[in-house]
């Protein structure tokens, strides 16, 4: 009984692709319905809250449009990542995300001090929400990093992530 080498036994042709990317059709799909997901908690409902708090009399230191704008390019950007994450613009498109949600912390931050004036009487209510924005500007951080690690990775070694992201 002669043993045979693992050299020389041949491969299959498909003992290199050891993970599922699923198809191009699928992932524009469900990339769509996560779309409009992200539209409706990135845009209509922060939209609008700012509309019933202007019914209030309260107003806020964001505009609509400043809202309705962030709201839209990170929305497009998160379904355009979720597309594109099999391909090497996966690690660009999180550093993309990451810093137009801190450009949009960035601005909450200028306007972090709210004084709301009383119409009634001479009172004057000061908040600041300082800390929590800090607090909140960690995540676009750390997944700026995750992105700039990503786009490393992949051009190093293209593929290897896959078998990770793609599990068979």
């Amino acid at each position: 009984m002669s043993a045979t080498p693992a050299a020389s036994i041949p491969e299959s042709p498909r003992a290199e692709a050891r993970y599922n990317v699923p198809s191009l059709a699928y992932r524009v799909t469900i990339g769509s319905v996560r779309g409009v997901v992200y539209v409706i908690l990135l845009v209509v409902l922060p939209v609008a809250l700012l509309n019933f708090l202007a019914s209030l009399s309260i107003p806020f230191p964001i505009t609509v449009e400043a809202e309705e704008i962030y709201g839209l390019v990170v929305a497009i950007l998160l379904a355009a990542r979720y597309v594109l994450r099999p391909t090497r613009a996966y690690g660009p498109l999180c550093m993309a995300v990451a810093a137009a949600t801190f450009l949009f912390f960035a601005l909450l931050l200028f306007h972090s001090t709210y004084d709301l004036a009383t119409p009634q009487s001479a009172v004057d209510i000061s908040i600041t929400f300082t800390d929590v924005v800090l607090i909140l500007l960690l995540v676009p951080t750390f997944t700026f990093f995750a992105g700039v690690v990503t786009t490393i990775e992949d051009a190093r070694s293209p593929g290897e992530r896959l078998e990770f992201d793609y599990p068979p």
